[in-house]
């Protein structure tokens, strides 16, 4: 691109998300393990309730496999995976699909096995008694939807709202998104080409003046990355014109929206290799620790809503 404040587009896969699933299902799971050396009794315990609740939940709705910029779930009894296109929740320190409501009953049993103790040949010397704690538990689950967004937006390869609405591109051509919320909240705008998302909003220049998302005011619309100064509070930020420039036929755009302020991921400067020296990069982060953030910041608050839009490229 020719211009000083031009990006390159580089785009992330977007779902549509819905509401709660309200169906209550019940499920049962265990798990084994010893208790570490670096823990106690209590907190090994704990550990192993939390793997048997998570066994549960995977023979509820699937295993979560994470894969690139693409979360799937493999199915227990064939092992397929299917690419999901809602977005996950997490227990523990894992992603799941399903949402524990209540534990109805668990049970600890200590297992008692014979542990093998072998010299640097590996032939056995002697026999030691070993131990390990069983936990079974059952459950009450239901399967994890992300609530929809309530907001408009679309993409443009100009700023005109009426006739400008496309979501393929040519290499080469401006593009902008257009927003507009029934509530006042925070936006920011990330972009992925199945190896790196990259942040378009909030723009560069003030950024650090914005580490909780775009400030917007409910029902005004704005054009993205239009250099039009009526969108924003500090008169000296640069407006990032973005021009559209891929080797992928397919990305992938995520608008992020709350009505509170959230912050928003580390980023990096230089993930981004296959680009002409002579385009203006934005700042991004690899698309596997951008879908973890994410996942992470809509488990944790119900008051995130993302809209997911997929982009492809057209030739000339």
């Amino acid at each position: 691109m020719k211009l000083v404040n031009s990006f390159l587009l580089l785009i992330l896969f977007l779902s549509t998300t819905s509401s709660f699933g309200q169906e209550i299902v019940v499920s049962s799971g265990f798990y084994q393990s010893e208790i570490f050396t670096t823990e106690s009794l209590e907190k090994g315990k704990i550990r192993i309730r939390e793997a048997a609740i998570l066994n549960a939940l995977e023979k509820a709705f699937g295993k979560t496999i994470f894969l690139g910029n693409s979360m799937y779930l493999s199915n227990n009894k064939t092992t397929q995976k299917v690419e999901s296109k809602t977005i996950f929740t997490t227990f523990g320190e894992s992603y799941v699909k399903g949402e524990l409501v209540e534990v109805l009953s668990e049970n600890f049993k200590q297992i008692t096995f014979e542990k093998p103790i072998l010299n640097s040949k590996k032939k056995k010397i002697k026999t030691e008694i070993g131990f390990e704690w069983l936990c079974e538990v059952e459950i009450k689950c239901r399967e994890y939807q992300a609530p929809a967004a309530q907001f408009n937006s679309y993409t443009l390869n100009c700023p005109d709202t009426n006739n400008c609405v496309t979501t393929s591109f040519r290499n080469g051509e401006s593009f902008f998104l257009f927003f507009s919320s029934p509530k006042k909240g925070f936006v920011t705008i990330f972009l992925d080409d199945n190896s790196s998302s990259s942040i378009l909003l909030p723009y560069r220049t003030n950024r650090q003046n914005y580490i909780s998302g775009f400030p917007v005011e409910a029902f005004k619309s704005y054009v993205f990355f239009e250099n039009n100064k009526s969108y924003l509070d500090d008169a000296k930020t640069t407006i990032d014109e973005l021009e559209w420039v891929t080797r992928e036929n397919m990305e992938k755009l995520s608008v992020v929206f709350s009505p509170n302020p959230f912050e928003i991921p580390q980023l990096n400067q230089s993930l981004i290799k296959y680009v002409s020296s002579q385009y203006n990069l934005p700042d991004n982060l690899p698309s596997e620790d951008f879908n973890k953030w994410l996942i992470t910041l809509q488990s944790k608050r119900k008051d995130i809503e993302i809209m997911r839009i997929h982009l492809t490229t057209e030739e000339r």
